[in-house]
């Protein structure tokens, strides 16, 4: 709605691709649905540091459960607007190639995060995310797994927040 008319377009390209990289090899894979709860935790450090950058723990819990780490590598498109009743934001991002930790081996992954905040003025308000996990590959029971994650919920950039996910891990 507030992302300029191309991001939209370009994230859905993104997705759209590895969702059906992820669907062409489906034959011969052995499939998993998984649901859970996300909560999100900001983190500090080094790489936190760029000028617009956004670090947090994450922890996937219920009928899959890991950990892993979103650190902001690149930010990719963003809007802000404003008006006599309030401003309204929309930034994406993404993180490097790195890891949902769980106890059968590690799932590879990319990450690409939304973001959009709308603040009526003189108030605050959470920010809301929605957070998409590429996997790429794995190690142990994940090995050469593929496949997408999609996080949505609600959280302060200080003090944290949660939200759900679904989606499908294939592996040969």
């Amino acid at each position: 709605m507030f992302a300029r008319p191309g991001s939209r377009i370009i994230t859905s390209l993104v997705v759209g691709l590895f969702t059906l990289g992820a669907a062409s090899g489906r034959a011969a894979a052995d499939c998993a649905s998984i649901s859970g709860k996300l909560s999100v935790q900001p983190t500090s450090g080094a790489s936190c540091s760029l000028p617009f950058s956004f670090c947090a723990s994450l922890e996937f819990t219920g009928g899959f459960k890991g950990t892993s780490q979103f650190t902001s590598s690149q930010f990719l498109s963003g809007f802000t607007a404003s008006n006599a009743t309030g401003t309204a934001s929309v930034s994406v991002l993404d993180g490097p190639v790195n890891a949902i930790h769980t106890r059968d081996g590690d799932i590879t992954k990319i990450d690409v995060l939304t973001i959009a905040n709308v603040v009526a003025v003189g108030a605050s308000g959470e920010w809301e995310f929605t957070l998409t996990e590429i996997a790429l590959g794995g190690t142990g029971a994940w090995a050469n797994a593929i496949g997408v994650i999609t996080a949505r919920g609600s959280f302060d950039p200080t003090t944290g927040g949660s939200g759900r996910f679904e989606g499908e891990i294939c592996t040969p």
